[in-house]
């Protein structure tokens, strides 16, 4: 169980980069993720960040949440394609994220393990939840999760005709103890990086329930599932 959850406010401009120093303080960890890693955030996905990170024993689990001013097709072209229409934006082609080169360096600077647990990324018609499965997975995949969402778009939009509100990101799919219904529910046990590929829930305001979306086959069916929490 968590001990500690912080919000962060605004700190001090010193950058704790600039020596060699572990930080062993929260204090000294909330100025590091609002001026180096929230900023590197915000200037990679041309976004405002909000940050909230809980405290265990051993480790700061973040939870980001990211606001784009951007619908779902043009953040996605801006996150794949590096483009703004045909403005070519792209500094760094084929580069790793550069938000996650400055977690590895947050990492390295706290004393405490450090990952994600649940990034948020919000367009302007549609907010994106991708949900942690297993140690750094969300950091080691978020790139193929983007490119995977730009693939699919077409089909979890039906031609852009109708947009989700909301995409959950994995769900995944468990026999019920019966055998006689698929049960579509999120795990975090027996994961591995292809997990985030296979099932997605798809939330559309004509609809009460979620729609299950197959990745593979591009299809969508009803299903009941249980998120993260």
């Amino acid at each position: 169980m968590f001990t500690n959850t912080y919000y962060l406010e605004m700190a001090s401009k010193k950058n704790p980069l600039n020596n060699n120093q572990k930080f062993t303080t929260v204090r000294d960890f909330r100025k590091f993720v609002l001026n180096d890693f929230r900023l590197k955030i915000e200037k990679e996905f041309f976004c405002d960040a909000a940050i909230k990170y809980k405290e265990a024993a051993g480790q700061i689990d973040l939870i980001l949440d990211l606001e784009l001013n951007f619908t779902l097709q043009e953040g996605l072209s801006i996150l794949t394609g590096r483009k703004i229409d045909s403005l070519d934006i792209d500094f760094q082609l084929n580069n790793d994220y550069l938000f996650l080169k400055q977690l590895n360096i947050l990492a390295n600077q706290h004393l405490l393990r450090i990952d994600i647990e649940e990034l948020t990324i919000a367009f302007s018609d549609c907010t994106l939840i991708i949900h942690r499965i297993f140690d750094r997975s969300i950091t080691k995949q978020i790139k193929e999760i983007v490119k995977k969402i730009d693939d699919n778009k077409l089909a979890i939009t039906k031609g852009f005709s109708s947009i989700p509100y909301e995409i959950h990101i994995p769900v995944f799919e468990e026999k019920s103890w019966n055998n006689q219904l698929d049960i579509l529910t999120v795990r975090l046990k027996e994961t591995n990086q292809n997990d985030y590929f296979k099932f997605w829930a798809l939330y559309f305001e004509e609809a009460i329930e979620a729609s299950i979306y197959n990745v593979k086959s591009q299809e969508s069916f009803d299903g009941e599932l249980a998120m993260i929490s």
